[in-house]
């Protein structure tokens, strides 16, 4: 079968089926191929992903949720793990958040007595 798939590339490049990207990645396609799929592989690796885009989805909500409340960039960084680029893009150019730096050190305080 390894004859026949590296056949196959070599005949794609020769008659400009995907030359470019035959030309450029022609061992990681010819890898590709010859890797073995696996169903039960392919569903954790899904089953991951989703769980990933997920989780991130709702660190943005809280995120969203704790600037609303006046907390500051600084501080939803550190309770949600979002990078300070993701966090002020959700600010939406608001800058700290909706409220006044009093309200973000109140937050913060309440989150304190949580611990």
């Amino acid at each position: 079968m390894q004859e026949a798939v590296k056949k196959a590339v070599v005949f794609c490049r020769n008659h400009d089926i995907l030359k470019e990207l035959l030309e450029e990645n022609a061992s990681e396609v010819l890898n590709m191929l010859m890797t073995e799929w696996n169903l039960d592989d392919a569903k954790q690796v899904w089953y991951e992903d989703g769980r990933e885009d997920g989780m991130e989805k709702r660190s943005e909500e809280i995120a969203r949720n704790a600037l609303d409340e006046g907390a500051s960039i600084e501080f939803v960084n550190k309770i949600t793990g979002l990078d300070m680029e993701t966090i002020e893009k959700l600010t939406g150019g608001r800058g700290q958040g909706a409220g006044s730096r009093e309200q973000g050190a109140e937050a913060e305080r309440f989150t304190s007595k949580l611990r």
